[in-house]
């Protein structure tokens, strides 16, 4: 993952002291604006392929969100496909976001515009795709279906063969609505994948890399005389920044898989099964597994735990410099200091990073989350007899039972250049860019001197 940022540029990045240009273009329109039409430090990209607090859900398909204030064009941009790159030191320019305006609102003395703005998949959420999904001619294979449901919302997908894709799926909805939205996140849930629109404005399916297989190993010395190796040296590059804020982190990690259970309901008796009971990732209800026999149900169950069994990242947060190549589903190391024991002691910390929000243009901050708890809910056993809708409520009582339950406890850890500093300390900052245009070119960097290995797989 990661978007494909030449080296020369990412080292440039890194050091928060090069200027930046903003290029937002409306192809529909055939004009564009760059940082001299662009209100000071406007710039906001949010992205996630998880936002939630509880149990992990393996899905995606949550719409990136970008907004700008742009100087006032006397054009109607509402509903516009606009293209936002951006470049450092006259570089080249790179995709960033790509999407259509949500909604304009003029500020600042009606001098400007302030543009909101999603990808794709945003206009999607309501849309309804059975007059597609009646036409398809089942039974079909789920790659089949799926490349008919993007052609329906014409968007193009970055091909990219899925664990259950050649599983044949029957007409279970013979008449009535069907969300796109809902559809494609059935897609992705029984596949064990994130699903989300890239920079390009393609839906992709993500994975999760694992801190751990990226972190760096003693060896090679690095400033200040602390030794670590940047790479392993085969799948993967380690960049080395240094400067963040602070990042703070829960004191587990999630629980990995056990096993996968699909079934369409509480009382499906032809539910699937994969692995053991302990940790088990529930797949209920989803639309393309409905009415399958228990062969089908058991072969896609042991897909998904085959592809997630594995995976476990700890929840954390992080404030740091922007880096705008950075994605979600990427993983990130800090290296910090520890004064939990009284004592300095260096470590380095590897997570997942599950949401992101990038602010500012020259004095770009990024901000990474991944929340989670470290189980997921019990699973409770297939029953065939009672109600369904109590069975249902029960089973939404115990997942808030659980979730209340984990405990919130965070370490915090607080960063420096080789010295020591007190953990009560927080470093606050303050951006000085209240006015004026993009063009504002730092002398300093706002962020302070502490020490971040960025891991991604090229």
């Amino acid at each position: 993952m990661a978007l494909n940022f030449s080296d020369a540029d990412k080292s440039k990045y890194m050091t928060g002291q090069y200027k930046k240009q903003i290029f937002v273009w409306f192809p529909e329109l055939s004009f564009g604006v760059n940082n001299s039409e662009i209100y000071a430090e406007s710039m906001t990209l949010e992205e996630s392929i998880f936002d939630g607090n509880g149990e992990l859900s393996i899905v995606g398909c949550i719409s990136n969100r970008f907004s700008i204030e742009i100087r006032n064009q006397g054009a109607q941009l509402k509903n516009k496909r606009i293209e936002v790159e951006i470049s450092i030191d006259n570089g080249s320019y790179n995709r960033i976001f790509t999407g259509f305006v949500e909604s304009v609102e003029t500020v600042r003395d009606r001098s400007y515009q302030k543009l909101t703005c999603y990808d794709a998949l945003y206009k999607f959420q309501n849309k309804d795709f059975y007059s597609a999904y009646s036409q398809i001619g089942f039974p079909a294979e789920i790659s089949y279906v799926r490349a008919k449901l993007f052609d329906f919302m014409g968007i193009a997908q970055v091909y990219r063969s899925l664990p259950n894709d050649s599983v044949q799926v029957d007409q279970t909805i013979e008449d009535g609505e069907i969300s796109c939205l809902d559809a494609v996140r059935a897609i992705c849930q029984m596949n064990g994948v994130f699903g989300r629109i890239n920079a390009e404005g393609k839906f992709q399916y993500y994975d999760l890399e694992i801190p751990s297989d990226f972190l760096p190993y003693p060896g090679e010395e690095v400033y200040p005389s602390l030794e670590f190796y940047p790479s392993d040296g085969s799948d993967s590059e380690t960049d080395y920044i240094d400067k963040y804020k602070k990042v703070s982190f829960e004191d587990y990690e999630t629980a990995p898989l056990t096993g996968v259970t699909v079934r369409d309901n509480q009382s499906d008796a032809e539910y699937g099964q994969y692995g053991t009971t302990g940790n088990m990732l529930l797949i209920e209800g989803n639309m393309w597994c409905q009415g399958l026999n228990q062969n089908t149900k058991n072969y896609i169950a042991q897909n998904i735990f085959n592809k997630l069994k594995d995976v476990s990242y700890q929840p954390f947060e992080a404030t740091s410099i922007g880096l705008p190549w950075v994605e979600c589903g990427d993983a990130v190391a800090y290296y910090v200091y520890d004064y939990s024991s009284g004592e300095p002691i260096t470590d380095v910390m590897g997570f997942t990073v599950l949401s992101r929000y990038l602010k500012g243009i020259q004095w770009l901050e990024d901000k990474y989350t991944a929340n989670g708890s470290e189980y997921q809910p019990e699973v409770k056993p297939v029953s065939l007899e009672g109600d369904t809708s109590q069975q249902i409520q029960n089973l939404e009582n115990s997942v808030s039972t659980i979730s209340s339950e984990v405990g919130n406890k965070q370490d915090k850890l607080t960063a420096g250049q080789g010295i020591i500093i007190s953990n009560q300390n927080e470093i606050s900052v303050t951006n000085p860019i209240t006015y004026g245009t993009a063009d504002y070119v730092p002398g300093t960097t706002p962020l302070e001197t502490g020490h971040i290995y960025l891991v991604y797989q090229p």
